[in-house]
Order: structure tokens, then sequence, then C-alpha cells
């Protein structure tokens, strides 16, 4: 596509499955075909779309003390989190291709012990161009989510232009400055 070329974008406002990755997979193929159906070239998914923002969830955790019913509740969130690699992650990639879309997804990603609040892009084959972590969780976020090294944070080039992804206030301060090619907006 040339500079000039229009480009037809999905913005996917819809909620996950919460805690149900198979059930919020679906949803996802699903929202990703329509949008394909409709014409687009693009279609993005919210933060935490796989599998839930934990809005409001604390998971009963205080300061030196988490109850036995978050303990039960945090697990079952972990346990709908993305690893990379997985099967779960190539349904990604496999929906991206099927539908010959560009795929922007916010993903809950597991890796060791710790889980992330991640921003994923595969274009048209399905090939992943970035895996973005959200550089500094904010307020209760930091009780569930690791902070991103800022090695996900990245402009690649792709047919339909230049695509990047910040996450909520990394917008804000010197971390939008990082790269010439990162601008709020």
């Amino acid at each position: 596509m040339s500079s000039t070329t229009p480009i037809k974008v999905a913005a996917v406002q819809a909620a996950p499955v919460s805690f149900d990755l198979d059930a919020s997979l679906e949803k996802l193929q699903r929202l990703t075909a329509q949008a394909a159906e409709a014409g687009a070239d693009l279609a993005i998914f919210p933060e935490a779309f796989l599998s839930a923002y934990p809005w409001r969830y604390s998971f009963d955790a205080t300061i030196g003390a988490r109850e036995p019913r978050g303990r039960k509740w945090y697990a079952r969130y972990a346990a709908s989190a993305v690893a990379i690699p997985s099967p779960a992650f190539d349904t990604l990639k496999e929906t991206a291709k099927t539908n010959n879309v560009f795929l922007h997804v916010g993903i809950i990603e597991k890796d060791g012990g710790t889980l992330y609040c991640t921003a994923v892009l595969f274009d048209r084959n399905g090939d992943l161009l970035y895996k973005h972590r959200k550089l500094i969780p904010t307020a209760a976020e930091r009780l569930v989510w690791g902070r991103g090294a800022g090695d996900g944070l990245q402009v690649v080039q792709t047919q339909l232009g230049k695509l990047g992804k910040l996450h909520a206030r990394s917008t804000h301060g010197i971390v939008s400055t990082r790269h010439r090619d990162i601008h709020r907006t």
C-alpha cells in the first residue's frame, strides 16, 4: 500500500469472557472474522482482552497478606493468561492468517511466574511483528502485573504503514520520546 492508500481499521469494542481463555479466544476469532468480512485491514482488540482486565479485583490482597479466596481467583486469572509460545498464541497467529488481517490484541502474558499486560501485533501471514509489555503498571495493577523492560517499545513498518502501540500512561512523559516515530495523539 502506498502512503496515500486508505486502510480500514476495526476498533473492536468488546469484553472478553473474563478468566476464560478458551471462550475469549472463540470470541476473538468470531469478531476478527466479522471485521475481515467488513473489509478491515487491521483489527484492534482492547488492552487485556485475553482474558480480562482485572477491573476492581484486588484478589483479596492487602499489605502482607492474601486471603485464600483471593489466591483461588488469582490462580484462575493466571490460568487464563497466554504464554508465548503456547497453543493459545498459535491460535492468535492462525486467526490473523485465516482472516488475512493485521491483528493487534491486548493479552495477559504469562512468563514464568509473572503476568504482564502485553500488546501483540501479527501481520496477515500470522507472523509476530512486535510484543510490547506495559512499562509501568499503575496503582493496584502492580499487584498482578510485572513491569515491562521497554524492549518491545517500537514502531514497525508494515504494508499498512508504520504501526506501534503504547499502553495507557506510557504515552506520558519521557517514555513517549524514546523513539521519534512514537507520538501521543
